[in-house]
């Protein structure tokens, strides 16, 4: 029982500086994209105001990651969300720029493009359990998804425990 708390705390510990390293290799900010124009817009001709502007100074240029050719009108930060939203940029009488955030409806059907990889290490029935489960997002449906997933159960006494079989999950 000792060697099995051991060797499930060593996993957990290994299992965890793999999960730091993924997360930290994953997450290298890029630089700022151009969006795509929405829906609304798209074909609609522009107009030239002739309105003073307030800007932000070129030294913020480098800190969105926005070329510093380009003049700095607005920037605010996204709450991470499933649902796809619409940002606009707004500029009244006097200058002033306000970004607008518009959350839109989830479309009925779309595909998904997401995958996961997750290993647990815990006890089942007093013995320690090593899981090793991926899972494979393919279709959405409004705030469902639906995949494939596979599973792996490694017992203490080397048993192993499959599974591989039709995945639902509900999001909210």
């Amino acid at each position: 029982m000792k060697r099995d708390v051991i060797l499930l705390s060593v996993g957990l510990i290994l299992g965890l500086i793999i999960a730091a390293v993924i997360c930290v290799w994953k997450a290298k900010p890029g630089h700022s994209t151009v969006p795509i124009v929405a829906p609304e817009i798209a074909h609609v001709p522009t107009i030239t105001e002739k309105l003073p502007v307030k800007t932000y100074p070129t030294l913020v240029n480098k800190k969105l990651g926005i070329p510093p050719t380009d003049k700095v009108l607005t920037s605010t930060i996204g709450t991470p969300t499933k649902r796809p939203q619409t940002v606009t940029a707004a500029i009244d009488s006097e200058g002033t720029t306000r970004l607008y955030v518009r959350t839109d409806p989830l479309p009925w059907f779309s595909r998904a493009k997401k995958q996961q990889l997750s290993m647990t290490y815990g006890v089942m029935d007093r013995a320690a359990v090593k899981r090793l489960e991926y899972r494979y997002d393919m279709l959405h449906i409004k705030q469902m998804d639906i995949g494939f997933s596979a599973e792996a159960n490694i017992l203490t006494n080397n048993s192993t425990h499959s599974l591989i079989g039709i995945n639902f999950s509900y999001s909210w």
